[in-house]
């Protein structure tokens, strides 16, 4: 029975190299596996064939195996141990392997927290920034309607915002300048100061632009 239980176990874990079954005095009874003689050698010239008592599931390094012995008992008394060899260059392997997968892990989630700081400063100082350059460029131009909204939770959004709160002055110091014209105007019973005064708005609105009032 013991060899066609090894096979089985063979076929469904190839990486196991041998199984050794060992009496209560570390005699090798039974041995199958493709490394079972290599293996069987190994635990001769050691003392890994029999665990010690206070070993639950004792595992060694045993020649070129990884050795994990399990306990047979009767009751209460011992008296075998079923021995799982692994070699040990596989074992490297797989650590190899989770090692590379790990690096890998790393190496996407490094990607991705850059991919998120790039989206955090284009959100953060990249939109603001670009807000900003089209607001001066307004404002060199003589545009002075302005757009007061964005954050104000970062310096570049403060600085927004301080323009947007100067484009507004001089907006309101605009329509009251207009009021007073249509003021002025409505009182002048001479049209040449009517002429005059029309002819400044006219040119004043030529050179710049402003809102409508309200609209801002």
């Amino acid at each position: 029975a013991f060899p066609l239980l090894a096979g089985m176990v063979g076929t469904d874990n190839p990486e196991v190299a041998y199984l050794l079954v060992a009496d209560a005095t570390g005699a090798i009874l039974y041995a199958a596996g493709p490394g079972a003689a290599e293996g069987q050698a190994a635990l001769a010239g050691s003392s890994a064939a029999m665990p010690h008592p206070e070993d639950a599931i004792p595992i060694r390094s045993v020649g070129t195996f990884y050795d994990t012995a399990l306990i047979i008992k009767r009751g209460d008394n011992r008296i075998g141990a079923l021995h799982i060899g692994v070699r040990q260059s596989f074992v490297r392997g797989q650590l190899a392997e989770i090692i590379y997968d790990v690096l890998t892990v790393l190496v996407v989630a490094l990607l991705v927290a850059f991919e998120m700081v790039a989206v955090l400063v284009a959100l953060r100082v990249a939109r603001p920034m670009a807000r900003a350059e089209r607001l001066l460029e307004r404002l060199r131009c003589g545009d002075f309607r302005y757009d007061g909204n964005g954050s104000k939770g970062d310096e570049v959004g403060r600085f927004t915002a301080a323009l947007a709160a100067v484009t507004r002055r001089v907006n309101e110091r605009y329509w009251r300048l207009v009021q007073e014209a249509e003021e002025i105007k409505a009182g002048q019973i001479d049209p040449g100061i009517v002429a005059r005064i029309e002819a400044a708005m006219s040119r004043l609105n030529a050179r710049f632009s402003f809102p409508a009032p309200g609209a801002s």
